[in-house]
C-alpha cells in the first residue's frame, strides 16, 4: 500500500479566502503539495466545514492511535479478574476492534 502524503494538513486559502474544499500538506521542509478536492455539498459553507473536519481527523488520527494502543496495552496488562463490569468489557471490545481497522484500511466497518 502506498504511504498517504505527509501531515499535517490544512485548507487550502486563496487571497485570504478558503479556496473551495481544497486541502494541503503544509509538512515542514517539503513544498506546499493539494492533497485533495472536497467537492458536492450543497452550500459553500458546508464545503468548508467538511474540509476543516476532514484536516482536522487526518492531523489528529496519529495520535489519537497512540493513545489508543497504549490504552489497549494497559487494558491487556490487567487481569480478567478485574475487569467485571460488563459495560467497560464491551468498550474494550470496541477499542480493540477500532483499532483492528485502523492497520488494515479499506475492510469494511
Amino acid at each position: 500500500m502506498t504511504d498517504h502524503t505527509l501531515l499535517p494538513w490544512a485548507v487550502s486559502e486563496h487571497c485570504g479566502m478558503p479556496s473551495r474544499g481544497w486541502i494541503k500538506s503544509v509538512c515542514k521542509g517539503f513544498p506546499e503539495k493539494m492533497v485533495a478536492q472536497i467537492l458536492g455539498q450543497e452550500t459553500t459553507a458546508e464545503r468548508e466545514a467538511n474540509t476543516a473536519y476532514i484536516v482536522r481527523a487526518c492531523n489528529a488520527f496519529p495520535d489519537l492511535v497512540k493513545v489508543a494502543e497504549v490504552a489497549q496495552r494497559i487494558i491487556d496488562l490487567w487481569p480478567s479478574a478485574r475487569i467485571d463490569h460488563q459495560p467497560m468489557i464491551e468498550e474494550f471490545v470496541e477499542l480493540r476492534d477500532a483499532l483492528a481497522r485502523v492497520k488494515s484500511p479499506g475492510e469494511p466497518s
